[in-house]
């Protein structure tokens, strides 16, 4: 995706109008030498754009180093500025008011400060710009800031066909950066994400946020995932994006879950008085397969997969004979719990192996959700399929019934792999990767992962009623 550039309609103006000092705030530097010269700024949009309010103006010198600061609380408002003759840079950051954002103070700004979402906050239609200018002695000086918009603005997200049984939808962007600069660009931390969850509508099978939200650009490799709860289980489909979630940008994501377990995301991309349209379409099906107009799907996290003898090559989860007993070991899996689900007897199996040594220090939750997907690939590469990261009440299962586990694990597995007393990865929420560890079965507790947490996936097994 190109890089908007400024047309007439898509510029936010700072308009310094030399006549209007008499509705003017006046600043005077100290410390600079005499101030001959005045530079005066008075805020207006423009092509029916609306500029976000307060505007924080920092005037610095050729050395960095801040010599005025000042906030223009509303339109129509001025700011007149007494400098000496020097080279100046110029920097706005608009829509960022002081109960929402820290800001910094004239001896704390620079360039590089980070302009961070204070804790509870939600994010506001930031605009940014940047302006260099040499004032001469006793001048009065004009100048026009092009503001540009630094955030992009989720509008809507809707899924259709829902599962009735279903007790939770939410969607994921990731990852997000951190924090917007002082200068305009963005800092190098890229841990920040969104989930928005979704509300149960009426008919009972769509699920709708139209919470209108603005979020800071996306990093590259960002992706969309959402995740669906259900009796059986979290399932989360997660889409890699081909193009930048750039600002500037308006969002809406429509997603469908067909009867067929087919599950269709289209997101689409709108710029109305922003930058221009762009849309993006990708589906997602249970086997990961792609279709025609998704050049870049991902699904880490399915629970049906085509491929498997005993029901003639439709489902791997299908198995053949009657459902088991819970807390036994089936062929090679521990089966935690069984339901009815109308069709079919449906059993969540813990896998009797495991993988290790998949986070290393200063993992992102992007970045470790990337190794445990790669991970779970080798699980899902013969037999059943859709294995995934046990949830938090799954774990708690596991925990609560962890001696008669124990026991048929010794029992059953040839290799020697046995639940131990470590650590292993869970889900706790739809973006929140958690380790559950305990000295089981007396006491748990929930951490952050190290080099010792440990990959033990579930999946879901049906029996024909």
């Amino acid at each position: 995706m190109k890089k908007p550039f400024l047309t007439k309609a898509g510029m936010l103006c700072l308009a310094i109008l030399s006549l209007c000092s008499s509705c003017s705030k006046e600043i005077i530097v100290e410390g600079m030498g005499k101030p001959t010269s005045t530079l005066e700024v008075l805020t207006r949009a423009g092509d029916g754009e609306e500029v976000s309010w307060p505007v924080n103006v920092y005037v610095m010198n050729k050395d960095g180093v801040c010599v005025a600061t000042s906030a223009i609380a509303e339109d129509g408002e001025g700011l007149e500025i007494k400098l000496p003759a020097g080279q100046f840079d110029l920097y706005a950051i608009a829509g960022a008011a002081a109960d929402s954002y820290t800001l910094p103070t004239r001896e704390e700004a620079t360039a590089d400060f980070e302009v961070s979402l204070k804790a509870g906050k939600k994010h506001a239609d930031l605009m940014a710009a940047h302006s260099s200018i040499t004032m001469s002695d006793e001048e009065s000086n004009s100048i026009v800031l092009s503001l540009q918009r630094k955030v992009m603005k989720l509008q809507s997200i809707t899924i259709r066909q829902v599962p009735r049984t279903a007790t939770a939808v939410s969607v994921t962007i990731a990852p997000l950066y951190d924090h917007l600069l002082l200068g305009g660009s963005y800092s190098t931390g890229k841990s920040g994400s969104h989930t928005a969850a979704l509300t149960k509508q009426d008919d009972g099978t769509t699920w709708l946020n139209t919470d209108e939200t603005f979020l800071l650009e996306a990093a590259s490799g960002a992706t969309v995932k959402v995740s669906m709860t259900t009796p059986a289980g979290t399932k989360s489909y997660t889409y890699a994006c081909a193009d930048q979630l750039e600002a500037n940008y308006k969002i809406k994501i429509e997603g469908t879950y067909t009867e067929e377990q087919v599950f269709e995301l289209s997101g689409t991309v709108t710029g109305a008085k922003w930058a221009g349209e762009k849309a993006i379409r990708f589906n997602f099906d249970e086997s990961g397969t792609e279709t025609a107009d998704d050049e870049n799907g991902d699904d880490s996290n399915n629970d049906d997969n085509n491929g498997n003898e005993d029901n003639n090559g439709s489902d791997p989860n299908l198995l053949a004979g009657n459902a088991p007993t819970v807390f036994t070991v089936y062929d090679k899996w521990f089966i935690l719990k069984t339901e009815d689900s109308g069709d079919y007897i449906l059993a969540t199996a813990l896998s009797m192996t495991e993988t290790k040594d998949l986070y290393t220090s200063g993992m992102t939750q992007a970045e470790l959700k990337a190794a445990i997907d790669a991970a779970l690939l080798t699980y899902n590469a013969e037999g059943p399929t859709g294995w995934r990261l046990p949830t938090a009440a799954e774990v708690t299962l596991i925990n609560d019934n962890y001696t008669e586990l124990r026991v048929e694990i010794r029992a059953n597995h040839k290799n020697g792999v046995e639940l131990g007393d470590g650590q292993y990865f869970y889900q706790k929420d739809g973006s929140t990767i958690r380790a559950f560890q305990g000295q089981f079965p007396n006491e748990r507790y929930e951490r952050d992962p190290d080099a010792s947490t440990i990959l033990r996936p579930v999946t879901i097994l049906k029996f024909n009623k």
